[in-house]
C-alpha cells in the first residue's frame, strides 16, 4: 500500500504543473458541461495513453524511455522525428513558463511591460542550463511543492468566496468549443514519470493500472475545486488564471508570486537542463550550441509574438503532447502485434477505442493548427 501511495503520489505531483493556470479561462469558454466532458474524455484518453507506455517500459528490458522505444519501433527516421518534435514542444513549454512568469511578476510590478518582466525571467534562469546540476529531482520537487503552495492558498481563500461562484453551464463562444482538449492535454501531461511509477511498483500490473488511473482522476478532482476556487475569486477571468485574482489579500499576492516565480524557474531549469542533456547526447551537438538553442529560443519565441499563455498551452498540448501521445499508441499496437497472448497492463481494447483516441488527438492536432497559423 505504502509503494501504491507514493506511485500515486508521483504521478499526481508531475501532472499538476503550469497548465493548471489555463483551465479556469477554458471554463469561461466551454462552460461548466463542455469543461467537465472533456476534463473526462482526457483523462480517459490520459489513462489509455500511460499504460500504454507502462507496457511499453515492461516489454523493454535495456531501460529505454521514449525515444529509445522510438529508435525501436520506428527506426532511425523515426527516432529523429520524435527527437525533432520534443525538441521543440520542450522549447515552447520553456517559452509558457516565461510567458506564465510575467503574470506572477504583474504582482510586485504592475506598471512595468510585459517583454521587460519576461526578459527579467529569462536573465534569472537561462544561464542555469550551463550549469552541471547534480540533483534535478530536488528541482522538480521544490517546483511542485511551490506550484502546490499556490494551489492550496487559491482553494483555501477561493472557497470562502464559494458564493460568489458564476459560471455558464452551456459555452457561449461555440467555436471555442474544442479549445480545452490542448489545454487538458498539456494539464495531464505526465507521460515521462511512468517509467518510475512502473519501477515504484515492481512491474505489478494490478497495482500500476489502478495508480495510474487513480492519478490521473486525482488531479482532474483537484483541477475542478482550482477552477471554482479561482472563478469565485476574480472579477474577470483572465488566461492565465493569475492576474484576474483581485480578491486575494496584498500579503498574500505577494507569498504567492514569490512561490509561483520560484517554481517555474525551477521548471524552466530542470526542464531545460533535460533538453540540453538530449541535444548532447542523441544528437551531438555541441556544448555551446545545445545550450545556445535551449536559452534562446525560448526568449526569441517570446519577442517574435509567442506571448499568448493560452495559445502556448494550446501549441504544446493541442499538437505537440497530441503527437507523442499518438506514437505511444502506434509503438503499443506494433508491441500487441508481436506478442498478442501476453497480459496487457491496459487490457483487451476494442479497435474502436483506438480509433477514438486517434480521432480526438487528430482533431486536436489540426485544430491546433489551424487556430496558430490563421488567428
Amino acid at each position: 500500500m505504502k509503494q501504491f501511495i507514493l506511485a500515486t503520489s508521483l504521478l499526481v505531483g508531475t501532472i499538476i504543473g503550469a497548465g493548471i493556470f489555463s483551465l479556469p479561462f477554458v471554463f469561461s469558454q466551454a462552460g461548466i458541461i463542455g469543461g467537465v466532458l472533456f476534463g473526462l474524455v482526457v483523462s480517459l484518453i490520459a489513462v489509455c495513453i500511460f499504460l500504454m507506455y507502462a507496457d511499453l517500459v515492461l516489454d523493454d528490458h535495456s531501460e529505454h524511455r521514449i525515444m529509445g522505444l522510438a529508435r525501436y519501433y520506428f527506426g532511425k527516421k523515426g527516432f529523429f522525428s520524435l527527437l525533432f518534435v520534443n525538441g521543440l514542444g520542450t522549447l515552447f513549454v520553456l517559452t509558457t513558463y516565461i510567458v506564465l512568469s510575467v503574470s506572477f511578476l504583474k504582482l510586485f510590478f504592475a506598471d512595468t511591460p510585459f517583454l521587460i518582466l519576461a526578459l527579467v525571467f529569462w536573465l534569472l534562469s537561462f544561464w542555469a542550463i550551463f550549469l552541471r546540476i547534480k540533483n534535478e529531482a530536488q528541482l522538480e520537487f521544490f517546483a511542485t511543492m511551490g506550484i502546490g503552495i499556490v494551489i492550496v492558498m487559491i482553494l483555501g481563500f477561493g472557497l470562502s468566496h464559494l458564493e460568489e461562484f458564476s459560471l455558464s453551464l452551456s459555452p457561449f463562444s461555440p467555436f471555442l468549443f474544442v479549445l480545452p482538449i490542448g489545454a487538458f492535454l498539456f494539464s495531464l501531461g505526465g507521460r515521462a514519470v511512468i517509467p518510475d511509477v512502473v519501477l515504484f511498483l515492481k512491474g505489478e500490473k494490478k497495482q500500476i493500472r489502478w495508480a495510474v488511473s487513480s492519478g490521473v482522476f486525482i488531479s482532474l478532482a483537484l483541477y475542478f475545486v482550482f477552477v471554482i476556487g479561482v472563478v469565485s475569486m476574480s472579477d474577470v477571468i483572465t488566461q492565465d488564471g493569475v492576474s484576474g485574482l483581485v480578491k486575494l489579500p496584498w500579503n498574500v499576492q505577494i507569498i504567492m508570486g514569490v512561490l509561483g516565480i520560484f517554481a517555474l524557474w525551477s521548471s524552466f531549469i530542470s526542464n531545460g537542463s533535460d533538453l540540453f542533456r538530449s541535444f548532447r547526447q542523441d544528437v551531438g551537438l555541441p556544448r555551446l550550441v545545445a545550450g545556445g538553442i535551449v536559452s534562446l529560443v525560448p526568449i526569441v519565441f517570446v519577442f517574435v509574438g509567442f506571448d499568448n499563455f493560452l495559445m502556448l498551452v494550446s501549441i504544446v498540448g493541442g499538437l505537440f503532447l497530441a503527437i507523442e501521445w499518438s506514437s505511444i499508441v502506434l509503438m503499443w499496437i506494433a508491441m500487441r502485434k508481436k506478442k498478442p497472448q501476453e497480459v496487457s497492463v491496459l487490457g483487451n481494447v476494442d479497435p474502436s477505442v483506438l480509433v477514438i483516441i486517434f480521432l480526438v488527438l487528430c482533431m486536436a492536432i489540426v485544430y491546433t493548427v489551424y487556430m496558430t497559423l490563421f488567428f
